[in-house]
């Protein structure tokens, strides 16, 4: 005999006064719908994460997206978002060269930028970078942010698999 609860409402009193989240139920996953301002400051509100959606090869100055995208809706314009990434890949060709991970908001550049440095002429080897960034976009409007990838220094190939490079982004109360 399975055991049974049932509740449609979870209600209880914070520091900043009460959390109010319905819970919804499709079957396998319990959730529960947070409103913004209910947290004080620097609670994590959702986190999303995402795995490369596509193999890419990078041979020149132009920012490529590497397949890690994600597109949101902010619960509040305070909030913050702690973006983490790593890019896994191989040095293909070149000597000398150097490639830069960055963190994109809206289609521009915001910082956590990384460089992959190859400075010998070692191709098919593994390589990766990671980043970490704190970015404030003061908007509860959709965001897109995602990671890219170029060559900012001499001339050679980066290529990247997919399934091997990871975004998780983190919504923080502001």
């Amino acid at each position: 005999m399975a055991s049974e609860i049932k509740v449609n409402k979870i209600t209880g009193k914070g520091a900043t006064g009460g959390v109010d989240a319905p819970l919804q139920f499709d079957g396998n996953v319990l959730t529960a719908t947070i409103t913004a301002g209910t947290f004080p400051a620097g609670h994590v509100l959702r986190v999303f994460y995402k795995v490369s959606t596509a193999s890419i090869t990078v041979t020149s100055g132009t920012s490529i997206v590497t397949g890690l995208s994600q597109t949101l809706t902010p619960l509040s314009n305070t909030s913050k978002f702690l973006i983490l990434h790593s890019l896994s890949g191989r040095f293909n060709s070149g000597s000398d060269t150097t490639f830069q991970t960055a963190v994109y908001y809206g289609g521009s550049s915001v910082g956590g930028v990384t460089n992959m440095n190859n400075f010998s002429n070692d191709t098919n080897n593994p390589n990766g970078v990671s980043s970490t960034y704190l970015h404030s976009p003061t908007t509860a409007s959709e965001i897109t942010y995602d990671i890219r990838l170029a060559l900012t220094f001499g001339s050679g190939s980066f290529g990247a698999e997919s399934g091997h490079s990871h975004m998780t982004i983190m919504e923080i109360a502001g």
